[in-house]
């Protein structure tokens, strides 16, 4: 099986000069997926309390192509 990585990026932050980005291996648990988005912070909660994250890119590198 290949391994895929992708990294995910806070396109906002680095429109602000911040770089805020997170490389995750796949196939990842939703909760890996989940703490990588908080920790770029590209999740917020709406009026209703919900938590929306908003994702439009992803560069995907494969490793170890047998």
């Amino acid at each position: 099986m290949n391994n895929f990585s992708i990294c995910i990026q806070n396109l906002g932050l680095y429109n602000e000069g911040v770089l805020a980005f997170e490389w995750l291996e796949l196939p990842a648990s939703d909760e890996e997926i989940a703490a990588a988005l908080d920790k770029i912070k590209v999740c917020h909660e709406d009026l209703e309390g919900n938590k929306k994250c908003i994702v439009t890119f992803l560069a995907v590198l494969m490793k170890n192509i047998i």
